[in-house]
């Protein structure tokens, strides 16, 4: 049950491509090296077709800025379950990852980004949701809602929007065998919270790659049962459903805005 939000992102992946969050990293002059702007020129196209404009009216989706300058992503957690088992690692995937490259949100560094906890003073419920599942107004229905999800899985909604449903934000994360696993997952997915996208996922990938369905591990015996079933190889790299299915990973390289 998502709202109104594209989603994006699942353990496998890495976050490989930059779109409006560039925009918090450039914010100071200090980011403007000859390596930046090179960057700049190179995603030009990309930037673009999603209408992002480097000057006049910000069409980005910016989380937006608070009284301080800073753009505070404020983020609560859907229940106790969440709050218990994810609370360390939503904090150190944005301490321990994210801080640690970006420091401290200010013009010595170049970007106004931050990652916050929104708490409720005294006996209030402390979880975006209460039991009966209606959203706690104490929280504003922005807030970027940190959900459990199944293990070995995670899913960010991307950016920021400024309209829609209460909760419409959301990081979803699961379990792992591992704790490395899980803390970068949720470094991951709140890479697409922030803005981020796969490469894979810009519009405009085809003027720029070739992407050869055919040389991916597995490619012959997922074609094989695909065949049997009636499906061709068109269906299973381009399709997900049949992707799915075989659990083949032409999925993961699909140029939409999932995976």
């Amino acid at each position: 049950m998502y709202v109104n939000s594209p989603y994006s992102g699942c353990l496998q992946h890495t976050v490989i491509n930059i779109n409006s969050v560039l925009y918090w990293i450039i914010n100071s002059s200090q980011w403007f090296s000859f390596s930046l702007m090179g960057l700049l020129r190179l995603i030009a196209p990309a930037m673009a077709a999603y209408g992002l404009q480097l000057g006049g009216e910000d069409k980005s989706r910016l989380w937006p800025k608070n009284s301080n300058g800073i753009s505070s992503v404020g983020y609560c957690f859907e229940d106790e379950t969440a709050q218990n088992d994810l609370g360390n690692y939503i904090m150190k995937a944005w301490v321990d990852v994210w801080q640690k490259k970006l420091g401290t949100a200010g013009a010595q560094n170049g970007h106004r980004l931050e990652l916050i906890r929104l708490f409720q003073d005294g006996k209030d419920w402390p979880y975006c949701y209460f039991q009966n599942g209606q959203w706690n107004d104490a929280f504003p229905g922005n807030a970027l809602v940190v959900r459990r999800g199944p293990d070995n899985y995670g899913r960010g909604s991307l950016s920021y929007y400024k309209d829609g449903e209460k909760g419409r934000h959301i990081l979803q994360q699961g379990l792992g065998n591992e704790d490395f696993q899980i803390l970068w997952s949720m470094a991951h997915e709140l890479g697409h919270v922030f803005g981020l996208l796969h490469k894979h996922s810009r519009p405009d990938r085809d003027n720029y790659a070739q992407f050869n369905c055919i040389n991916l591990a597995g490619f012959e015996e997922a074609l094989k049962r695909a065949y049997a079933d009636g499906y061709n190889k068109q269906d299973l790299c381009t399709r997900e459903d049949v992707a799915d299915q075989y659990g083949f990973p032409s999925l993961e390289y699909m140029p939409d805005l999932q995976g």
